[in-house]
Order: C-alpha cells, then structure tokens, then sequence
C-alpha cells in the first residue's frame, strides 16, 4: 500500500510482562515528526513530574519494558502520580484529526516482614472514579476536555486540527493513590506502567485510514 494512504502517526508496540501475566503497550517518545509525501505532521508530548519534563533519561522511565512508572501510594516521592501533567503539542501542514490511547497497568507488590523475597505480586483493577478522572483509571483528566471515547478506547480530540498554529491538549494533571497496607506482617506498594498510542491523519480520510465502519464524529 502507498504510504500516501497511511498518513499516520503510530507509537512503537512493546510488550510488557508482569508475573506470568502479559501486557501490550505503546511506546511514547517525547517528540515525533514525520512527512509523508508533501504533508509534515508534528507532534510533541510534554510529560513533565511537578513541572520537571520527563524523557527516556528519566530514572522513572524502565527502558527495558519501555513505559514510565508512577507511585500510586507515597506522596513524598517525586513520581508521585499527583505530580505528573501529561500534554500534546501539535502542528500539521494540512487539516488533520488526532485520536489517543493510554495504556496502563496497577502492579501491586506485598512484602513480607523478615523475608528475603516478595511472595505476592498481582495486577490490580481499578474501579469507576469521578468525573474528574478517566475511565477506571486513578488519573485525572487535563484542562481540555473536547474529547469522547470510543468502544475501541481510543480518544478522540473533537475538533480539526488546522494549519498555522500550534496546539496544546492537556490531557492529563494529577491522580489519584491506591489505598496500600501495612501491618506486623507485611507491606504493600503499587506502581502504574504508563504508555500511549497517539495518531494523528489527514481530516478528510480519517474513517478510511483509521478503519471506521461508522464515523465517530458523526454519528
């Protein structure tokens, strides 16, 4: 197929393994740009901990599973998942949509008093939050908010993205903690394994490129 009809932007697939469980994810880099026949496409992702811009040079990103860990349960830490902000820059040479997926997994680990190794180690669910807060998810949503979620998880931003201008989509500011416990017998921590997709097409061929039977944005 010509790459003319795969005007797209797509993060690299990873796999990540917990336990003898298996979970894929989406790499983020921090800036991408690309051009594609005569349309350049550029998007910037602005991860940053209490201000300080995240990249892979970050000790919080675990290159060997490539995703970023927050702490869901110790305030003091500085990747504390209240401290992260999450935005999007982008800038496009013809008019285009954007849509984004964000991949996470709640690993909890228990720690045995007076002994050598952890014996437990699961993958934890999270339930409905508020309205401030994604999807069974313990982030919390960003400034912009023109965005809808479809059946495949993907969100979609609710707009076109034009030409001569640069946007940012703050899509996520903060989170919230995962209720740990700590007794005479053990101590638990949980860490959330962070990682997107983003795609970014030419806006009078999303449904083609994207593979849509309906249109999203239309319905």
């Amino acid at each position: 197929m010509r790459t003319q009809k795969l005007i797209i932007i797509v993060l690299i697939i990873i796999s990540l393994s917990v336990s003898i469980l298996s979970y894929t994810f989406f790499l983020k880099n921090i800036t991408l740009s690309t051009t594609l026949d005569t349309q350049t496409f550029n998007l910037d992702v602005d991860m940053k901990l209490s201000g300080i811009t995240l990249d892979t040079s970050s000790p919080y990103y675990l290159a060997d599973k490539e995703v970023y860990a927050f702490n869901l349960y110790e305030i003091t830490e500085m990747n504390y998942i209240d401290n992260l902000s999450i935005s999007i820059n982008v800038d496009v040479s013809i008019a285009s949509r954007l849509r984004f997926k964000i991949y996470e997994s709640y690993e909890l680990t228990r720690y045995y008093h007076n002994l050598e190794e952890t014996i437990l180690k699961e993958i934890v669910y999270i339930n409905q939050q508020d309205e401030f807060s994604y999807p069974f998810s313990l982030m919390k949503k960003g400034s912009f908010a023109n965005y809808f979620k479809s059946d495949q998880d993907y969100m979609y931003i609710d707009q076109i993205i034009n030409t001569d201008q640069t946007y940012v989509f703050n899509i996520i500011d903060g989170g919230n903690s995962y209720p740990v416990r700590q007794n005479s017998l053990f101590y638990e921590t949980c860490t959330l394994y962070l990682a997107f997709e983003f795609e970014v097409v030419q806006a009078n061929r999303y449904q083609e490129i994207w593979g849509l039977d309906s249109d999203p944005f239309n319905p």
